[in-house]
């Protein structure tokens, strides 16, 4: 998104300026966006026309939620061609007791001046649930240097932002994203612009006590295979891929990274069940004393009559949940918040 939506004055403007400078421009279909308004409003909706569309978009009764929602599933479609739900889960170290007040006052400075020019607009904003749960993102800016054909150099200026959640009663820091570079860079201004200290809820290269069994019973959250249609909970269909990582040697964690040579991946591994831990191929890595760890899985879920891909990830930068591969907004939704429940019932290491 560029600098233009996070300065515009009001919801309609940031609206309109989605729909006639993002949408248009990349050509997502009107039935798409029926199903974006559909997935904003619980009510149906076929438009003939962008006008149409945009006309029913501006009578959507919008707030900061709604917006971040329908941002979300804007960006996802026309960047992935799917809806994707990525979470990154921080356990809050210090301060020791914290509130929502308190973290409201931690949020308050920075806070983010959309009058201001350059970097001196970048902060935070946020707003706080009924449930005392705090929904912002951080925004800053990127100078990028451009050197013209005649010499020339241009510094060019664009908003980005980092969005976040935070859950005082449970200690949780949840970055919107699996990217390592936002991960980073959401360290980066908490550390910096904060005193709240954080750390990956699921280091399992650390805490390896119990790791199999951990994941045993997250995987065990789900029906084996497809579940019946008066069952509402999600089937695992199949383990796709494991990846383990050799805590012996220095390694990355980027996860979207498929080359990672720190790292052994072992694919199309079948199971029986939910059981990985008995799995003999899994077993030749992680016996006694061995210096592997798993530090991702992928697997293969049926949920509300569609297949879904869930991806976790448990490594001493970043611990994640992702819910991907369907273009169902409100059943990725329910789905990744069953995934997030489970992961800190089930993975989460740290003890608070």
């Amino acid at each position: 998104m560029d600098s233009a939506i996070q300065e515009s004055k009001s919801y309609e403007e940031k609206v309109t300026n989605v729909l006639q400078n993002y949408i248009r421009p990349n050509r997502v279909h009107l039935i798409t966006v029926g199903r974006i308004y559909t997935n904003l409003t619980g009510e149906s909706a076929e438009f003939s026309s962008f006008d149409e569309a945009e006309e029913a978009f501006l009578d959507i009764d919008w707030d900061d939620n709604t917006l971040l929602d329908f941002v979300d599933q804007v960006k996802q479609i026309v960047e992935k061609g799917e809806n994707r739900i990525s979470e990154t889960y921080f356990d809050i170290i210090e301060p020791d007791d914290i509130s929502t007040a308190l973290i409201e006052k931690e949020l308050s400075e920075p806070a983010y001046d959309p009058d201001e020019s350059g970097e001196e607009k970048d902060g935070f904003e946020y707003q706080v649930g009924e449930s005392g749960n705090i929904r912002g993102r951080y925004v800053y800016t990127d100078v990028t240097t451009n050197l013209t054909f005649n010499g020339e150099i241009q510094p060019t200026m664009s908003d980005g932002f980092i969005q976040f959640e935070i859950d005082p009663q449970k200690d949780l820091l949840i970055v919107k994203s699996t990217s390592v570079i936002d991960v980073q860079k959401a360290r980066k201004y908490f550390n910096n612009k904060t005193s709240i200290d954080f750390a990956p809820s699921a280091d399992y290269t650390t805490h390896t006590d119990g790791a199999l069994d951990r994941i045993n019973d997250f995987l065990g959250k789900f029906h084996d295979g497809i579940p019946s249609r008066d069952q509402d909970v999600p089937g695992l269909l199949q383990v796709d891929t494991i990846k383990l990582e050799d805590t012996s040697v220095d390694s990355t964690d980027d996860e979207d990274s498929e080359d990672d040579d720190s790292g052994q991946q072992l694919e199309n591994i079948q199971f029986e069940g939910h059981n990985i831990k008995n799995d003999e191929e899994v077993q030749s890595y992680l016996g006694d004393d061995s210096p592997w760890v798993i530090k991702k899985l992928e697997a293969e879920i049926y949920y509300n009559g569609d297949d879904f891909k869930v991806t976790i990830g448990t490594t001493s930068m970043m611990s994640y949940g992702k819910v991907s591969d369907s273009t169902d907004w409100q059943a990725t939704t329910e789905l990744s918040e069953m995934v997030r429940k489970w992961f800190l019932e089930d993975l989460r290491v740290r003890d608070l």
